[in-house]
Parts: structure tokens; sequence; C-alpha cells
């Protein structure tokens, strides 16, 4: 008995050995392009407002103010940014705007400068240019 499971045993441990070798060390016949991974954050989680730079050690937000394009008006936003530290804080911030679906709406935006004093608050405002705009990401970095 034992001979014969020393007979199969030695055979099948070269087999698995041989798959498990062969597997991950032939050619890539494809050739398929890397491509990146799904994001887990849903585009309806992402949020409106981005900090960056570790800003948001030194800003909070209020509810921003935000009307829907009516008639001829387009959409506006009006963000109360407030600075928790001692010292003045130089940042930049740009607005965009985009369509339900996604489609951005704001060509090349541009990044303005503001100081916001220490413990104060200041309101970031924008305008979309078309009454097309249902969405908004204002993003904040410090001053480069």
């Amino acid at each position: 008995m034992r001979s014969a499971i020393r007979r199969l045993g030695i055979p099948l441990a070269l087999l698995t050995a041989a798959a498990v070798v062969g597997c991950g060390s032939g050619p890539d016949l494809v050739k398929a392009p890397n491509t990146a991974a799904d994001d887990p954050l849903a585009a309806a989680a992402y949020p409106n407002i981005v900090l960056h730079d570790g800003l948001e050690q030194a800003l909070v937000k209020e509810k921003p103010v935000v009307h829907p394009a009516v008639g001829d008006d387009p959409m506006t936003v009006r963000v109360p940014l407030r600075s928790v530290i001692d010292e003045p804080l130089s940042i930049q911030w740009q607005v965009t705007f985009a369509t339900a679906d996604g489609e951005q709406l704001t060509d090349n935006p541009v990044w303005h400068p503001e100081v916001i004093l220490p413990r104060t608050r200041k309101y970031i405002e924008a305008s979309s240019i078309t009454r097309r705009a249902t969405r908004y990401e204002l993003q904040v970095r410090l001053d480069r």
C-alpha cells in the first residue's frame, strides 16, 4: 500500500508543480494594453469640494449655496470656506461645471488666488458659462 501511494504521489506532485510553473511563465501572446482598475468611488459620491496639499487640516466648509440654471440665468455656486489656523492662508481655487451625465463644460479652468485671514470666512463664488450645467466641482490648493 505504501509503495502504491509513493508511486502515485511523486508523479502527481511533478504534474502539479509543472502546472503551477507553466501558468505564469509562458510568453504573453495577447499583448493587451494595461488598463486602470475600476474606481470604487461612485461618480455620484464624488465630493463637490476637493482640498489639495493638506488643506483639509486648515479649512472647513459651510453648506454651499447652489442656484440651478433658470431661464437665461446659468448655474451659480457660493461656497463659504473658513480658516481654522492662526496664520494667513494663501490659496488658489477653481470651479468647473458639468452636465448631469458628466460632460465637462469648463474649458481651461483658471486658478484664482485668494488669501484667507486667520480664523475668518471667505466666500468662493462662480457661475457657469452655459445653462446646461447641473453639477460643479470646487478645487482648492495652496498658492504656488
